[in-house]
């Protein structure tokens, strides 16, 4: 009866903790969906193109992600390998977005980034048995759904129903603009799902080694 009661307010606890955090979570997004409306009032459809605020906006919660997993590589062993890998990926992603910038330098172009790719192919490759197992533990991660939502709504979603051919068929005063809202926001939505689910899983993983060690350390 004690081991029931106890499990019973564990479970209450940590049910409680979810609730609070994708509540929050829901606000967050609830707050940043209202505040398209004054940056479209403000910045017009300026503001949905390259080095408009919601580009910017985009970039920086790709880097965000891109830091946060290259910093818990190094931090956690666990998962290590995973993190490094969704860091190479995350910060490719944020250059191919700075496209506009770096194509101005002479010399430079964003495709040089594709060694980061290259580079979480080995990683992948190398460390096959514990990428495999990282893996495996995502899968069973609270994560999972928010970064696979995000990844559905920011690539194929955003790209197909932001698609011109698309919006043309539908809308017989089709604008490009149109498509580039459309596709902005949607990329904008998923990324921030991303950054969600990235904070989740960064958190479970801690919570996890924490575990860990205080179980070696009764032992």
């Amino acid at each position: 009866m004690e081991e029931s009661a106890a499990a019973k307010t564990s479970f209450g606890q940590s049910t409680a903790r979810v609730i609070w955090r994708y509540s929050f979570y829901t606000l967050v997004i609830t707050v940043l969906m209202f505040a398209l409306a004054p940056i479209a009032e403000q910045g017009g459809v300026q503001a949905f193109k390259e080095a408009g605020a919601i580009e910017w906006g985009q970039l920086s919660m790709l880097l965000i992600m891109g830091l946060l997993f290259l910093r818990e590589s190094f931090a956690t062993q666990q998962m290590r390998e995973l993190f490094l890998i969704f860091a190479c990926l995350l910060i490719f992603v944020s250059i191919r977005e700075l496209d506009f910038v770096l194509d101005e330098i002479p010399g430079v172009t964003w495709k040089y980034a594709y060694v980061l790719v290259l580079y979480a192919i080995y990683v992948g490759v190398k460390h096959s048995t514990a990428f495999k197992d990282q893996v495996a533990q995502l899968t069973h991660s609270r994560s999972l759904p928010l970064l696979w939502a995000g990844f559905i709504i920011a690539i194929p979603f955003a790209q197909l129903v932001g698609n011109g051919d698309f919006l043309r068929a539908l809308v017989e005063d089709y604008s490009r603009d149109y498509k580039r809202v459309i596709e902005e926001v949607g990329e904008l939505t998923g990324y921030l799902l991303m950054l969600l689910g990235s904070i989740e899983i960064v958190l479970e993983t801690r919570a996890g080694s924490a575990t860990s060690s205080s179980g070696s350390s009764r032992c």
